[in-house]
């Protein structure tokens, strides 16, 4: 997927902007293991209305040493 790819790229830093609604468990651990600690994963989710980052976003970036956050697409509108 994606974000396998984008670790095996190598960076200091990734910024993983999803709906957040297929992640799994076993999608984090093998980006985990394939990060071995090396780039900081922050997560940003999109929602329609207030909300915050769901488990599986929080868990993502907290394993690999980044940050979750939730943006309301409701309120990108002009």
């Amino acid at each position: 997927n994606a974000l396998v790819a984008a670790v095996n790229m190598r960076p200091d830093v990734i910024f993983f902007l999803t709906d957040g609604q297929d992640l799994s468990l076993s999608a984090i651990g093998r980006v985990r293991k394939l990060n071995r600690g090396t780039a900081y994963i922050h997560a940003i989710e999109f929602g329609a209305g207030r909300g915050e980052p769901n488990q599986m976003m929080l868990m993502l970036a907290r394993r690999n040493n980044g940050k979750a956050a939730y943006v309301d697409t409701t309120a990108l509108r002009n």
